[in-house]
């Protein structure tokens, strides 16, 4: 469920620490399990992460995910501003989408 939620990452993390360091397992096999679910609910496979590394890992690739998303949407602003480039131009050599295009067209608009 924490990992579900639409939580800022730095709660997730608290959360996870929490759960994982301050709830004590009774036996060595509980805790052992409760990692492994863990790891297969995070499409992880080590045993020797902790749920920390794992809550990092998620957001490394949030992190570079939008660092792309970023960086198309402000070459897709420059053919649009100094090329000059229609629509459909930007969709062909970019290989994005006409709406995504056309929402950068009207923030670009907006600026200028």
């Amino acid at each position: 469920m924490i990992l579900e939620r639409d939580l800022e990452d730095a709660k997730k993390r608290m959360l996870m620490n929490f759960l994982f360091y301050y709830v004590n397992f009774e036996f060595q096999e509980t805790k052992h399990n409760f990692e492994r679910k863990i790891n297969l609910l995070t499409t992880k496979n080590t045993t020797n992460m902790t749920i920390e590394d794992i809550l990092i890992g998620q957001a490394e690739l949030r992190g570079k995910r939008l660092g792309i998303k970023e960086a198309q949407e402000a070459e897709i602003a420059r053919l649009i501003r100094k090329q000059g480039l229609t629509d459909d131009q930007i969709v062909d050599f970019a290989e994005v989408s006409h709406s995504l295009v056309k929402r950068i067209r009207k923030k670009t608009e907006k600026i200028n």
